[in-house]
């Protein structure tokens, strides 16, 4: 077992969180550029571009820390917490919305599919619902995440894991 923060790779900004309250709202969407992942976009953990907001080019540049990229893991914050997808390859490059927290991982330690259903079965979640405050909506903090285990075994049976899975997927 290691701790999120053990397996995420060590590029910057591999954990990281969505952009800080008034950093992105409504008024920085524009009609083209860098998609916007909201709560909306994923539903039943799959991800939904049927509605999608975008930001310019230089508002994601300025937002680099929230920026999510094809195997990255997304971790639901706010509302239906701890919920995690692995960015599919068809969203090149996004920016997440304050709704999300993020982990690169390191492909040396873990592999992206394991980790995404990792951190959605029982055993991470359980220890998200320890984490979880709740206000007036359930918040999961970056901190928090730091703190969750998941069970790490050999990269290979990962990979054998994430194989049947994308198989089964296809199917």
């Amino acid at each position: 077992w290691k701790f999120i923060d053990e397996i995420a790779s060590s590029e910057k900004y591999s954990l990281s969180s969505g952009p800080f309250g008034s950093n992105l709202t409504s008024k920085h969407y524009t009609t083209t550029g860098v998609i916007i992942l909201r709560g909306t976009n994923i539903t039943s953990g799959k991800l939904d571009l049927s509605n999608v907001k975008y930001i310019s080019e230089e508002k994601a540049i300025e937002l680099k820390r929230s920026e999510i990229k094809p195997d990255d893991i997304v971790i639901v914050a706010v509302g239906s917490s701890g919920k995690a997808l692995k960015v599919p390859a068809i969203l090149t490059r996004a920016i997440m919305s304050q709704n999300f927290n993020k982990i690169t991982p390191n492909r040396k330690l873990i592999e992206p599919t394991f980790l995404e259903f990792c951190v959605n079965d029982v055993i991470v979640q359980r220890q998200f619902k320890q984490k979880i405050t709740d206000t007036v909506r359930t918040f999961l903090s970056l901190t928090s995440i730091k703190e969750i285990k998941i069970p790490v075994p050999p990269i290979e049976l990962q990979t054998q894991f994430a194989t049947i899975v994308n198989k089964t997927e296809t199917l």
